[in-house]
């Protein structure tokens, strides 16, 4: 992509940062502080848990203690190797690194009015020396979760996540207000619109260029500092964005007040938190999809996302933190507000149930007794010719059947497990044609509910083949399994290529 649009974590820091020190200037005692704590984790952990436990249902959440113990507490940023970072619901590291900066904030609000130039010096200086520091300990750049280098410390969980690296965007934020705070900004509508104009355009070219000089630097400065310009490069302009809209005086300004709009931002936390998640339900049952198209899809998936997230905001977030503050004795509670707390409750009751409902439901269909009655329909004579074909003696093909709809195919491949695994494998489908030749791919992850399964059970996996991976010279469906070595393994069954390490299954394909 030209614009790296994950650099939006960086304008959340440095919003976030803008935003704390506009909220909470000073600290005067340290009850005031503890209250502080306690709002901050209110605001966060409501939605945050909802979706821990939607993921934990649509997502097939690999368990492990040490993981759990630290995505509950919101510190798996805090260790930079990916089987913490990324565990569970992957994209909360970003809310675990904003944990940090909450239990640093008094501090550096405490020496922020006295001297910010000073503290903004002193956290570039810090972070320079932790990219020298990272650059000499050679590190690799990234390792999968789903394997053993998932344990290993990494440059990415050491710059990309770690909130050592990433604080100085927030610091950099609350500078920013600071400045704001100054003094009295009385900018005419006209200059205010074309300030706001620039701004937004000024996001998008450093967005674009600091991806572009990231190779540069990569070659001359080394991969660290690369690393950090490609997720970080854009704080400047971040900065600026905030400030300027901060004025709020021009007619960009203005149109954001829309309520439609004001209403996309309050549920933005929740869409960022189940996006993913959604996409990786979506992805994992693409063959049930197979009746939309690109483009109702697309629109489906937003649909779905939009309206879960506003439950979850409405449902969970906003009366969660009302119980939570309540429960702090954080502030008085009128007797409007505790019927408004009452109210909320139900709606996240309706909510809550919901969205686990369909989560069970997506569950009990894939991997409950439908998921192993369809399995075991499968394995009928019309797959005689591959039942039992058996990879590195882990799995068995127990089945196989293709349908079409209009230009799509679908293939239904029943997989039993025979041996133990220690990590979720990946599976190489290609449609291939006479020759043996590769016309189109349909890889998948494997569930990762299937390396904790029992010995002798048996799922489904749907493969959807879309019209450009089914050309008209495709003959078969060629499947493999990505071993933990990264090597296919080897299949013990007679209609195999690649030297045994291809099943190859032929199928009438699709009408044109």
């Amino acid at each position: 992509m030209p614009l790296n649009l994950g650099q939006g974590v960086s304008f959340f820091f440095v919003l976030s940062g803008f935003i704390l020190a506009y909220v909470y200037p000073r600290f005067n005692s340290s009850s005031e502080i503890r209250r502080f704590f306690w709002a901050r984790w209110a605001r966060l952990f409501p939605a945050y848990l909802a979706a821990f436990l939607i993921g934990a249902i649509l997502t097939s959440y690999v368990w492990s203690p040490g993981t759990l113990i630290a995505h509950l507490t919101m510190l798996q940023g805090w260790i930079p190797v990916s089987a913490y970072y990324f565990s569970y619901n992957g994209v909360a590291w970003s809310v675990s690194t904003e944990f940090f900066f909450y239990v640093v904030f008094p501090l550096l609000m405490l020496l922020q009015p006295k001297a910010s130039g000073a503290l903004l010096f002193f956290a570039a200086a810090a972070l320079l020396a932790w990219l020298l520091l990272v650059e000499r300990l050679g590190l690799p750049d990234y390792g999968s979760p789903a394997t053993a280098d998932g344990m290993k410390i990494t440059q990415n969980g050491l710059i990309y996540i770690s909130p050592v690296s990433r604080i100085f965007e927030f610091i950099f934020g609350a500078v920013v207000a600071g400045f704001w705070r100054s003094r009295a900004w009385n900018w005419t509508l006209r200059f205010s619109t074309l300030a706001e104009l620039g701004a937004i355009l000024l996001c998008f070219f450093s967005i674009y260029y600091t991806g572009v000089a990231s190779r540069e630097v990569a070659a001359t400065m080394g991969q660290a500092a690369a690393t950090w310009l490609m997720h970080s490069g854009s704080f400047l302009a971040f900065g600026v964005l905030v400030f300027v809209f901060a004025v709020g005086r021009g007619w960009v300004s203005k149109m954001l007040t829309n309520p439609l709009l004001v209403v996309l931002g309050e549920i933005s936390f929740s869409v960022y938190l189940i996006h993913n998640i959604f996409l990786a339900f979506y992805l994992k049952n693409a063959a049930d999809f197979y009746w939309l198209s690109d483009s109702v899809g697309l629109a489906t998936f937003f649909g779905v996302l939009l309206v879960s997230s506003y439950l979850i905001w409405f449902g969970v977030e906003r009366p969660g933190r009302r119980i939570l503050m309540r429960s702090g004795s954080v502030g008085s509670q009128s007797a409007t507000a505790s019927r408004h707390v009452q109210a909320s409750g139900y709606a996240a009751m309706a909510s809550v149930l919901f969205l686990m409902a369909f989560s069970g439901f997506s569950y009990w269909k894939g991997f409950g007794p439908i998921g192993e009655r369809s399995a075991r329909a499968m394995t009928s004579d019309q797959s005689a010719d591959f039942i039992g074909a058996n990879f590195s003696g882990i799995f068995e093909l127990r089945g196989v059947s293709f349908s079409c709809r209009e230009k799509d195919l679908i293939a239904r491949l029943v997989w039993k497990k025979t041996g133990v695994v220690s990590a979720s494998l990946s599976h190489a489908v290609h449609v291939i044609g006479p020759e043996g030749a590769i016309l189109g791919q349909a890889d998948y992850s494997q569930a990762d509910r299937v390396r904790h399964m029992k010995l002798g059970k048996m799922w489904v996996d749907n493969v959807l083949v879309r019209p450009a991976q089914v050309p008209s010279k495709a003959t078969a469906l060629a499947v493999g399994i990505v071993g933990e070595n990264g090597k296919l393994m080897k299949i013990d069954h007679s209609k195999t290529d690649w030297e045994g390490h291809r099943l190859v299954i032929p199928f009438d394909r699709c009408n044109e």
